[in-house]
């Protein structure tokens, strides 16, 4: 009898969908050498590069400074202008140990930068070999702040802004490109990410941009450093495969031989 009481609490244990969460935060996001960017123009057909060099851009480049744990960069034009850099935290999140995707998101960052302090958040899917960059779609006026910034907007993005891969209605993810003549059109919004998949990688970052409609900006050795960045991840854990609860069905039968001799 008792044995039989084992085993049906360990079947439960494995059966059991559990509300979970993942969280990103303190020391390992505020470290620049936790996270990624390049010099290498950002190519919309491969997605790749960080560099957003989207209208009359001269000069794109941000350097990791280690020491300084900071990036050093340099943004310039010489007339009216669109520049954006991405960056990238080392982390991601695998969407198969989810049931149906990601409930819910909040990123929350306090980023301070001596020019440009404009900023998007970024998510990125990998899939199939395939990493697919999206930007939040909102104004241009709407995160302009070197203070803390708050993506979800004093909660977390619900399931309905969270994007649908067969929901192909403006949403509030676009797919980020590379060719723009204004900030708005720097993604693309009928395209937004599958969060609500079971499989692939989730990555998150940010975006750090300017735009002039008035002349030129230069911009020499600028520097970006993280003060905070927070990211929670909200979902309903995975039910493991039938085979799984096969191996505790042969582990009993185990248990009882072993029981009997």
């Amino acid at each position: 009898m008792k044995l039989k009481h084992t085993l049906t609490a360990l079947a439960a244990s494995v059966l059991t969908t559990n509300a979970a969460s993942v969280t990103w935060g303190g020391p390992s996001t505020i470290d620049v050498d936790n996270w990624t960017t390049s010099d290498a123009a950002f190519d919309d057909t491969v997605q790749s590069g960080h560099a957003l060099n989207w209208e009359n851009v001269l000069t794109n480049t941000s350097t990791t400074n280690s020491v300084d744990n900071r990036w050093d960069f340099t943004m310039t034009s010489n007339t009216n202008h669109t520049i954006g850099h991405l960056y990238m935290l080392n982390q991601s999140f695998d969407l198969s140990t989810t049931a149906g995707g990601i409930e819910t998101l909040s990123i929350i960052q306090d980023l301070e930068a001596s020019a440009n302090s404009n900023w998007s958040a970024v998510v990125s899917i990998t899939g199939g070999g395939a990493t697919t960059f999206y930007r939040w779609n909102h104004g241009g006026n709407t995160f302009k702040s070197n203070n803390l910034v708050d993506y979800s907007l004093g909660g977390t993005f619900d399931l309905s802004q969270l994007g649908n891969g067969t929901n192909t209605a403006t949403g509030i993810w676009g797919e980020l490109n590379s060719a723009a003549t204004g900030f708005g059109g720097t993604r693309d919004n009928d395209t937004g990410p599958n969060l609500q998949a079971t499989s692939g990688t989730l990555s998150v970052g940010f975006l750090q941009w300017g735009a002039s409609t008035g002349g030129a900006a230069n911009i020499i050795d600028g520097t970006l450093a993280v003060e905070s960045f927070e990211v929670e991840i909200g979902f309903t854990a995975a039910v493991p495969e039938p085979s799984s609860v096969a191996l505790i069905g042969l582990a009993g039968l185990g248990l009882l031989r072993r029981r009997r001799k």
